[in-house]
Order: structure tokens, then C-alpha cells, then sequence
């Protein structure tokens, strides 16, 4: 009964501490994997992000329909801000913290 209670114990104290750095090692391969998507953007795509640096805003709009955005919404670079739309098809899409500092210390990218 000891043995078991100690396997446990163990198990209770290891199972959250695997959870937390499997996180850690999960945000930080996202991070890697954004910033490189960043480093790959298309004509069309840094056009849509230069925005957000060149007007200081961290909003852009933009229609539900356009490709563009929706391979970046895709990939996690911008989110939809709003489910109510302006103008009929035209939404909000936040840029996403991590590819906002991204972009702003390393401006380059979007030429």
C-alpha cells in the first residue's frame, strides 16, 4: 500500500510539472514556426500587414472574402476582432501580439 500511495503521490506531483513545460516547449515551437511564416510572406500579404506598423494601429479591416487575410487568420497572424461586420462583408482582424512585436522589431521584413 505504501509503494502505491508513493506512485501516487509521484504521479500527482510529475503530471502538472510535464503539463507546464510541455506548454512551454509547445508556445515556444509556435513562436519559431510564426516567425518564420513571417519571414515567407507574399507581395499581397506584407501589403496587408504593413498597415498595422505604418499607422501604428494593431486593427485593420478588411471583407470576409478576401484570401488574403483568411491565409493569414489561417495561420494565426491576425484573428477576427468582430463577429458584426461593417459595410455588409467588411470585418475587424486584430494582428496577433507575437507577430505585432515581430513586425515592429524587424520592419525589413515587410519590404
Amino acid at each position: 500500500i505504501w509503494i502505491i500511495s508513493l506512485a501516487i503521490l509521484v504521479s500527482e506531483i510529475a503530471h502538472p510539472i510535464y503539463k507546464f513545460l510541455s506548454n512551454k516547449v509547445k508556445s515556444w515551437s509556435n513562436l519559431k514556426n510564426g516567425h518564420a511564416r513571417l519571414n515567407q510572406l507574399t507581395p499581397d500579404e506584407k501589403v496587408f500587414l504593413k498597415y498595422y506598423i505604418e499607422q501604428d494601429t494593431r486593427t485593420n479591416s478588411s471583407k470576409y472574402s478576401n484570401g488574403v487575410v483568411k491565409e493569414l487568420e489561417a495561420v494565426g497572424i491576425v484573428r477576427r476582432a468582430s463577429q458584426m461586420s461593417s459595410y455588409h462583408d467588411v470585418f475587424p482582424y486584430n494582428i496577433q501580439p507575437w507577430a505585432w512585436e515581430y513586425l515592429k522589431k524587424n520592419p525589413t521584413v515587410l519590404e
